[in-house]
């Protein structure tokens, strides 16, 4: 074998080591990725369970909660402070639901938990009160939210245990 065979057998291994390193380099980045999107779905879903928990953590306060209940119930019998009151919580709830619908839209959320954040959302919107915001308020929210909760089909909203079996 001469010189040039053997150099040329040599670029040819060297040319094959190279593919093979080029192929285990994408098999981990490509591991690399698919963890970091979990990675990502989970804090995203972390994020939105801790924005939530801001938002409706304010009606902790049974002071707070009575006047909540009442506006939800009426919102026009309340008086302009807690009208104010729960139109925040209102708003920063719905806030929340816009990001986790956004988040949920771009496939940065689980299915199984959008489907609590929609049954939940459609049993708020079901209360007199809260349609009486959204509709003071829904321009505060991108059109594709508005569309979605206008079409959400309301679902009662309860504080007791149903007692049917």
């Amino acid at each position: 074998m001469s010189i040039a065979d053997t150099a040329q057998l040599m670029g040819n291994f060297g040319e094959f080591v190279g593919a093979i390193a080029v192929v285990v380099t994408l098999g981990y980045l490509a591991v690399q990725i698919r963890q970091q999107n979990h990675e990502s779905r989970q804090l995203a879903m972390h994020n939105v369970s801790e924005g939530f928990r801001a938002a409706a953590g304010r009606a902790i306060d049974i002071d707070f909660a009575e006047v909540a209940v009442r506006g939800f119930a009426d919102f026009n019998s309340l008086s302009d402070a807690e009208k104010y009151a729960v139109m925040t919580l209102f708003i920063n709830i719905f806030r929340v639901g816009e990001e986790a619908f956004i988040l949920h839209a771009q496939g940065r959320l689980d299915e199984r938990y959008w489907w609590g954040f929609e049954r939940y959302f459609s049993s708020i919107i079901s209360l007199p009160g809260a349609k009486s915001i959204w509709g003071l308020r829904r321009h505060y929210f991108h059109e594709e939210f508005q569309v979605f909760v206008d079409q959400l089909e309301p679902s009662e909203w309860r504080l007791e245990q149903s007692t049917k079996s």
